[in-house]
């Protein structure tokens, strides 16, 4: 994989929330790198967003997607949010159901190898009348579950990627290396 650039890396933590979109403002106008990376017409368009506006990473998203590989920009914030919830689910920081159910949401977008923990632990989260019940009957086996699909994806025997498919979407897939 290509190493980021300085612009994809802030972007990426400005999408998995790592970067306010105010901090994001401040560094888009201050970084003058960006003048050259992006043509005029683009980056005074960058400027011109409205970055209080929740819909302004959706505008900020047309702008540069001629500029980022969007591939490699949706593997890594998949990639870095799924390591967060299945971190909050080991750590039992007070955000497991949370977590529980954003794993199963992964699952659901084609990630098959969180099947076990999905259907096990993150569906039966979605009910709310049983999660206090649901929590201490699941650990420690959700978080040993959890800490080895960390280590599958830390150590590249699991590898989160995008390609695009036949209708011009987007369709994950799973590549394993052995």
């Amino acid at each position: 994989m290509q190493a980021l650039t300085l612009f994809e890396e802030k972007y990426i933590n400005l999408l998995t929330w790592e970067l306010s979109s105010s901090d994001f403002e401040k560094w888009i106008y201050n970084e003058k790198t960006l003048e050259t990376f992006f043509t005029q017409d683009i980056f005074t368009s960058i400027l011109s967003l409205d970055y209080s506006t929740p819909s302004f990473k959706y505008s900020l998203r047309i702008l540069v997607e001629w500029y980022v590989d969007n591939n490699k920009v949706s593997s890594l914030v998949d990639t870095r949010e799924m390591i967060k919830s299945l971190t909050s689910i080991m750590k039992r920081d007070g955000n497991e159901i949370s977590a529980l159910q954003e794993i199963y949401n992964f699952y659901c977008d084609w990630y098959d190898f969180l099947r076990d923990l999905a259907m096990n632990y993150g569906l039966p989260s979605f009910n709310i009348e049983t999660n206090d019940k649901l929590l201490q009957n699941i650990y420690p086996d959700v978080s040993l579950d959890a800490e080895i699909i960390i280590n599958h994806i830390i150590s590249w025997k699991i590898r989160l990627s995008w390609t695009r498919n036949e209708v011009g979407g987007y369709m994950e897939y799973i590549e394993i290396k052995k």
